[in-house]
């Protein structure tokens, strides 16, 4: 190891901040992932070598189509058991659907130019910090 220098950086995600419906196995995934960056800095920093984490929020990259979003959750709700259902009401999936809807309209970010930044700047920056956090939504938490 003393041999190599350089920098490790680490794609996470700002879905590890906060709870979106329907989001589980993914912000589970990449919360391992987050932990994993932040052994490995502690490990590689003697050695020189850095590690970046980036924490990109919500951005239009496909993954946020809304009506897919829309018929999964429904899909879902279909499948549960109807006790559940009743015990949740009608209202709950109509709140879980309204959430999805505003916050595809107003939380996803359009500009993916600020996450091709902020890669760049943790590539070349004679510093770097350790943690990049993109997008409001994960700027304002």
């Amino acid at each position: 190891m003393p041999l190599f220098r350089g920098r490790v950086i680490i794609c996470g995600s700002g879905c590890t901040l906060f709870t979106v419906p329907s989001y589980g196995p993914y912000a589970t995934s990449k919360s391992a992932v987050s932990k994993y960056a932040e052994v490995i800095r502690h490990e590689l920093t003697p050695y020189g070598i850095n590690v970046i984490l980036i924490q990109p929020g919500s951005f239009d990259s496909g993954m946020q189509d809304t009506e897919r979003l829309l018929e999964m959750m429904q899909s879902k709700w279909d499948c549960c058991d109807a006790s559940l259902r009743e015990e949740y009401g009608e209202r709950f999936i109509r709140r879980v659907k309204k959430f999805c809807k505003v916050f595809q309209q107003h939380g996803v970010s359009k500009d993916v130019k600020w996450v091709e930044d902020t890669y760049f700047n943790a590539l070349v920056a004679k510093y770097p910090k350790p943690l990049y956090r993109i997008g409001w939504d994960t700027i304002l938490l």
